[in-house]
């Protein structure tokens, strides 16, 4: 038997020890994170994170790349100032009215499409509203979308 001082590791040696179907399920789990097939044990068994638990940073990530969607689709003409204060406002109403406060808790959006899906799924990512300062700069940083090909009417402080 081979020493190791990975916890993963160890326990696959231990399960492998052990007989029954939960063990077996739980040897696939360690296996698969192990091989990077899954990012962790959670993953790999499942499970979903406790309400509150969800990464701040993933939730962003959700909301950043789903604004962005919103400027393409749209708001595709215009510099980045105008389409950015057009989303601010346009989440702050969304945000503050009815629409949202009535379907705010479920699951699934209720919108089949158009930008108040979109400012729905951005809110259920994280529920905040933006300034058009911050929707600025993450058009700012658009796959791309070089500094210096910013014109004068987008430029914003960083």
């Amino acid at each position: 038997m081979t020493i190791t001082s990975d916890p993963l590791q160890i326990l696959q040696q231990i399960l492998a020890d052990r007989a029954g179907e939960g063990a077996a399920e739980l040897r696939l789990a360690v296996q698969k994170v192990i091989d990077g097939a899954e990012p962790g044990l959670d993953a790999a068994l499942g499970l979903k994170p406790a309400a509150g638990q969800r990464s701040t940073t993933v939730a962003i990530e959700e909301r950043d790349r789903l604004i962005r969607e919103i400027a393409a689709t749209f708001f595709p003409e215009g510099s980045i100032r105008e389409r950015s204060e057009a989303i601010a406002a346009g989440l702050e109403r969304f945000r503050s009215g009815p629409d949202w406060w009535r379907y705010r808790a479920r699951k699934t959006c209720p919108y089949p499409q158009g930008v108040k899906k979109n400012f729905w799924l951005i809110l259920k990512a994280f529920d905040r509203n933006l300034s058009a300062e911050r929707v600025r700069k993450l058009l700012g940083r658009e796959p791309g979308l070089l500094t210096t090909q910013k014109t004068a009417d987008d430029s914003f402080k960083q």
